[in-house]
């Protein structure tokens, strides 16, 4: 999965808090955010994005900081949520 920035520039609307959060992630950190709302687990990210596991690890928790959110599974289900909605893939409420 590749993602280039400046498509997601065009697709994220950049006046929602959502939006902005994604904007701070680096392509590789959007490429495994991206895999993330997948529901992927960091293991076939790795395999997937052809990364050594630790390196996803570190992309993982730089997302979470990112995000201000903590490690956990509620900080996974947190950021997929936040990826879902600034980019359309799930209706705001």
């Amino acid at each position: 999965i590749i993602v280039d920035p400046e498509i997601m520039e065009d697709l994220v609307d950049s006046s929602t808090q959502e939006s902005q959060l994604l904007l701070a992630l680096s392509p590789k950190e959007m490429q495994v955010m991206s895999s993330m709302a997948r529901g992927y687990t960091n293991k076939t990210i790795a395999d997937v994005l052809s990364q050594d596991a630790k390196a996803v690890e570190r992309q993982v928790s730089n997302i979470y900081a990112k995000m201000r959110l903590s490690e956990g599974k509620d900080a996974r289900v947190g950021s997929a949520l936040v990826y879902l909605k600034a980019t359309g893939m799930l209706p705001r409420a």
